[in-house]
């Protein structure tokens, strides 16, 4: 099966590819995912931020990319599950790729939603909502960073790296309860709206790389970890 778009090509191999083959093709498949969805959180918010459209509609038109791929993904690890010839811990990782292959789809549909912000976002910039701005590009850094970390936590099994990571889940929802306590004048409401929801959709995708890192726990240990 072969995954197409102007940021990628992914080739899914033969399903019939022994089992270390294809556990290795999975893992390389939810890196490459990874990388772009972090990228997508990056250039949502230079969209919104600096009213580029052009950049906008492309980080909307790459979201169905992502989707495929996260589709080709969970059709590969059922193919793996029906082959009978994986161990406990094998099987741990496989159903945790779908969960994690899902959670990084809401991550980019987040990073689609800054990109559908930036298109209707309107109104004067003030001192006020430069400082959001200011505020919606650290918050996308540090959820790149957290979801970059998730999953490289969950592909090495490594239990601190997740702890580690979701940690800064707190950063996320610290930034958007100080910008929901944010006032201005009335002509700056709508845009202040749009940005908020932005900050919003930044908080969301850490709720989303915490569910990464429970699952990064669950394949190294068996234990079923709920951080929030």
């Amino acid at each position: 099966m072969v995954v197409g778009g102007p940021f990628l090509f992914i080739v899914i191999t033969n399903p019939k590819a022994g089992k270390a083959e294809a556990m290795d093709i999975l893992h390389h498949h939810l890196t490459q995912l990874t990388a772009l969805v972090s990228d997508a959180i990056i250039r949502g918010t230079e969209a919104l931020i600096t009213h580029d459209t052009a950049l906008a509609r492309q980080v909307s038109a790459d979201d169905a990319n992502l989707n495929r791929v996260r589709f080709a993904i969970e059709e590969r690890t059922y193919s793996l599950l029906e082959t009978g010839q994986l161990s406990d811990r094998d099987v741990r990782i496989v159903v945790s790729m779908v969960i994690v292959s899902q959670a990084l789809e809401h991550i980019g549909d987040s990073a689609a939603n800054l990109a559908y912000l930036a298109v209707r976002a309107n109104g004067p910039k003030t001192g006020m909502t430069r400082q959001i701005d200011d505020e919606l590009t650290e918050m996308a850094r540090s959820a790149s960073e957290m979801v970059l970390a998730a999953v490289t936590a969950f592909v090495e099994g490594d239990t601190r790296m997740a702890e580690a990571a979701v940690r800064r889940d707190r950063e996320l929802n610290d930034a958007y309860e100080a910008l929901s306590n944010l006032t201005g004048p009335a002509d700056t409401a709508e845009r202040r709206l749009m940005l908020l929801w932005a900050a919003h959709n930044l908080q969301q995708i850490g709720a989303h790389a915490a569910t990464i890192c429970e699952r990064a726990i669950f394949v190294a240990t068996g234990e079923l970890k709920e951080f929030r």
